[in-house]
């Protein structure tokens, strides 16, 4: 079986982010006091397989085809901060990003998965001061999943540790 490098240009349709214009003229006007974020989740390579993808072609789902669209994608999003999700090609992911003035870390989930979370970030625009993984813990509470964030070590400026909670 052979597979492909990555797609051509012509594989993504051309799309264009809109916001209204009052937005977009504010954004310009201070454009060097504002950022923007893309979330993704790109789901992890181990995953995809027929049971999860069968709809999917095989050459698409080879990491090299993935990666190419992925990188891309990131690009033309025009972001500075990419939060990743589902990542299990973290290096191969920094190589290329690195190329294109990014740099990254990455939290591997525990209890042996296969994939965690990367951030990137512009190097042009940002400077790596510290770095703090946050643990999440998922709890059912009455057929809802309710989400309880941590950090191991940071205190707030009265000494009390910051917690916080999502439903």
């Amino acid at each position: 079986m052979t597979t492909q490098k990555g797609p051509s240009s012509s594989v993504l349709l051309s799309r264009h982010m809109m916001a209204p214009p009052e937005l977009a003229q504010q954004v310009l006007k201070h454009r060097s006091k504002t950022f923007t974020i893309l979330q993704w989740n790109i789901q992890c390579q181990e995953y995809i397989t027929d049971a999860t993808v069968p709809y999917c072609p095989l050459h698409a789902r080879d990491w090299n085809y993935r990666k190419a669209l992925i990188i891309q994608e990131c690009l033309r999003s025009g972001s500075e901060i990419l939060c990743l999700q589902e990542v299990d090609q973290f290096n191969s992911l920094k190589d290329s990003l690195f190329q294109h003035g990014f740099d990254g870390l990455y939290f591997q989930k525990p209890h042996g998965r296969p994939d965690g979370c990367a951030t990137f970030y512009s190097t042009k625009r940002f400077k790596l001061v510290a770095s703090h993984p946050l643990k999440i813990q998922i709890n059912k509470i009455d057929g809802t999943s309710a989400a309880s964030y941590y950090s191991p070590n940071p205190t707030r400026h009265n000494g009390s540790k910051p917690v916080g909670t999502t439903q």
